[in-house]
């Protein structure tokens, strides 16, 4: 697994999180929040920097407030979970801003305010049955997803890994 690798990955994560949400699958649910927390930590560990573990991990677990919520109607709980990802995405823009030399700080605020604003519609979408809104917006996610992917490959590096001196396992093939 690599910087750019990692993100397809979470945003796969993330949907099965929303397929267990609307099936009300604790299972699905519970397995989906396993491999996206695990993932956080992968995601500190590959870029050198144990807080950027726990900022993905409170990510995590505000997306799945916020999923939860919408899936239930509850626009309250929806709007303070909306609320605590965005102010996430102020404090990974700070960490990554701070210690990775010549950090695109623009480039990724527009990128991760994206990734949660377009992730936050197709779910609602979803659970309002606007299957044609649900297309669109994960459409926009799946766009997202790729030039975030490319983002975190130039961040990393030509090995794509800043975290590979720090005992990161080698990738996988196949």
């Amino acid at each position: 697994m690599d910087c750019g690798s990692w993100w397809p990955t979470h945003v796969s994560e993330t949907y099965r999180y929303v397929l267990g949400a609307r099936d009300r699958s604790r299972i699905l649910k519970e397995h989906a929040s396993h491999r996206l927390l695990t993932g956080a930590s992968e995601w500190g560990i590959l870029l050198g920097l144990p807080a950027a573990s726990r900022l993905m991990a409170d990510h995590v677990k505000a997306v799945a407030r916020l999923v939860d919520a919408l899936a239930l109607g509850d626009a309250e709980v929806a709007s303070r979970a909306a609320g605590a990802a965005a102010e996430n995405s102020a404090e990974q823009q700070g960490l990554y801003g701070a210690a990775i030399p010549e950090f695109a700080l623009s480039e990724f605020r527009d990128l991760i305010d994206e990734h949660i604003a377009e992730t936050a519609a197709y779910v609602g979408a979803l659970f309002e049955r606007d299957y044609l809104g649900f297309r669109e917006h994960m459409n926009a996610v799946i766009g997202n997803v790729q030039r975030m992917a490319s983002f975190w490959r130039r961040v990393c590096g030509p090995a794509g890994r800043r975290g590979m001196a720090r005992g990161l396992p080698a990738a996988r093939s196949g």
